[in-house]
């Protein structure tokens, strides 16, 4: 470019502040190259459609793990599960220290008071007797009885009591014609009730443990060992022989006897029996 040129530019450029560009550029103007002005910014042409999604690229490195969130809220309890199997019982642990002694509690109520021992004199069978004679007078409380004595004198009258209340060792029998009569329980020999039938009601006390020991105790194991219930007897005794009878009873102290269908039963003391005539299976008592 001459010298002419790049003044005329120079002087174009310092008048307009500005170049002139020619349209290829360059091209000679005037006999120097030379630049034309920029004319405004034509509209926007449309968007071009969007080009094909290029290929993925390589996954990049995992990032460094962030902070750890702020716990959340605690969510609703879920349903309680089925109970499961019940595991194997454990061993037995060691017994624990005994724990103090309790308070004592308060004294029961009074029992019901005993039966009266056996009176002073020297009877092993009068506390049988005893026990048997309240049930009769309970059982049998307007019936006819026979009181036979070990003396050999008897009476008839009916069960009344047995007396003192702090003792009971006398039996009242009322005799109807106006007087009372008071046995002493160890002079009775028997007691047979005269229009009744034997009561399967009645108890009897058991062989005593230990059993009683002395002469009138061997007597009346005795005779208990030598008859069995169901023996066909006659028993001697209160000074009285008895008719054909049939035993119901043997018991401590006392063996009862009954006539047919258990008719007219007969009480006797074991203690005070002189005699006892037993059936064999051939021949008969006379």
């Amino acid at each position: 470019m001459s010298k002419e040129c790049d003044r005329h530019n120079d002087r174009e450029h310092e008048e307009m502040n500005i170049y002139r560009h020619c349209p290829n550029k360059c091209e000679k103007l005037n006999g120097c190259f030379c630049y034309t002005v920029p004319g405004p910014q034509g509209i926007p042409g449309a968007t071009g459609a969007t080009g094909a999604t290029g290929a993925t690229g390589a996954t990049g490195a995992t990032g460094a793990t962030g902070a750890t969130g702020a716990t959340g809220a605690t969510g609703a309890t879920g349903a309680t599960g089925a109970t499961g199997v019940s595991g194997p019982t454990g061993a037995t642990g060691p017994t624990g220290a005994t724990g103090p002694t309790g308070a004592t509690g308060p004294t029961g109520a009074t029992g019901v008071t005993g039966a009266t021992g056996v009176c002073s004199c020297d009877c092993t069978c009068t506390l049988q007797m005893k026990y048997v004679i309240a049930q009769l007078i309970t059982l049998y409380p307007t019936q006819q009885v026979t009181i036979g004595l070990v003396d050999g004198n008897s009476q008839t009258g009916r069960l009344a009591e047995l007396v003192p209340v702090d003792n009971e060792s006398l039996l009242r029998v009322a005799s109807g014609a106006g007087y009372d009569t008071y046995f002493s329980l160890c002079k009775i020999a028997y007691i047979r009730i005269n229009a009744a039938t034997y009561s399967t009601t009645i108890n009897y006390l058991s062989v005593p443990t230990p059993p009683d020991t002395g002469c009138a105790a061997q007597c009346e194991s005795a005779i208990r060992a030598t008859v069995a219930v169901g023996d066909t007897v006659k028993i001697k005794s209160g000074g009285q022989a008895g008719s054909n009878e049939t035993v119901r009873i043997n018991a401590y102290g006392m063996i009862v006897t009954v006539g047919p269908n258990d008719s007219q039963p007969t009480f006797y003391s074991t203690c005070d029996i002189v005699s006892v005539d037993i059936q064999t299976e051939d021949e008969e008592i006379i």
